[in-house]
This record gives C-alpha cells, structure tokens and sequence, in this order.
C-alpha cells in the first residue's frame, strides 16, 4: 500500500469552543486567504481552513498547520499549475458508522482513498504517488463531520498539473 500518513481535522463549530483556550485560540475560525474564481478553482496561493479544501484543489502539503500528531486546521493551496505536492482527489462521506471509533474511520478512510486512487490517478504504481486521507476527530465528528478528503500525494512539490488519469499516461 502507499500511504505517506494519515491527517485528522480540528474539531469545529460550537463544540469547539470549549477547547479554543487550550488551543491558543489558534485559528478555528481562520478567513480562508487564497483566491478563488467564480468556478471555485485556487487563483493565488493562501491558506484556507482544513474544512474549505475540495476536491480538485492542489495544496502545499508541507505548509499544513497542523501539530505533532497530525491533526491539521488549515492548509496551503496553490493554482494546479503551480508547483505543489498533493491534490484532492475524491471527497467520501462516511455513512457506515453510528458513533465515532478512530482505527474503524482511519480503516475506512484508507479503503475508500485507495480505491479513489486506482480509479482517479490510474496506472500500476499511481505514477509513483501515494495518498493520504483527511478524515474527522472525534470532536468533529460530534459536530456532524462525516467527510473524508483523499489526497494523491508526491514526495516533493514537483507536480504542475491535475494528478487526474496521470498514472494511466506514465
């Protein structure tokens, strides 16, 4: 398999504001400064809240802000045809759970983004990229999050394009 890591989100909504304080506040509630055209697509590079991202945005995976234990609350995207190294490729909503059990969401995350990567990027080694999925915390998840992001990801910001279909021209 070629999972790089795995991401979860900051909790948000009201039921992150008890831990706003423990969390310096940071930026739960951060204005999402990259551009967008009217289409939706990324104009210029910013920063935008881990729960603005969408599939077809190119990101800037080493600027994630996230901690130690990789949970992130904000991420850098760019224009696709700047350099990046990570894409969202496919958005899954989990409805197979009642409650929230981290291994199982991780367990079904990583099932649905692998099969996401097969189907969108293509080939026998995906173009040698890997993938990383973007699912709930157990604070979000009370808040009604259900989405899985799955992200193709290169090991340096070497890509200058859409990863869709790329594995199937290597």
């Amino acid at each position: 398999m070629y999972i790089r890591q795995t991401l979860t989100k900051v909790m948000a909504g009201l039921g992150a504001l008890a831990l706003a304080g423990s969390l310096g506040a940071c930026s739960l509630f951060q204005k999402d400064d990259a551009d967008r055209d009217p289409e939706g697509n990324v104009t210029q590079a910013g920063e935008v809240n881990v729960f603005s991202i969408k599939v077809g945005d190119c990101l800037d995976l080493a600027s994630f802000g996230g901690a130690s234990d990789d949970t992130v609350e904000s991420m850098g995207v760019v224009p696709c045809g700047d350099p990046h190294d990570g894409e969202v490729i496919k958005e899954i909503t989990l409805t197979e759970l009642d409650q929230y059990d981290e291994y199982t969401v991780q367990e079904l995350a990583s099932d649905a983004c692998y099969d996401a990567m097969d189907e969108i990027v293509g080939g026998d080694d995906w173009a040698g990229l890997s993938y990383t999925t973007l699912y709930p915390t157990s604070g979000s998840w009370a808040d009604g999050d259900r989405l899985v992001d799955c992200i193709a990801a290169a090991d340096e910001p070497t890509l200058t394009s859409s990863v869709v279909g790329l594995g199937l021209n290597s």
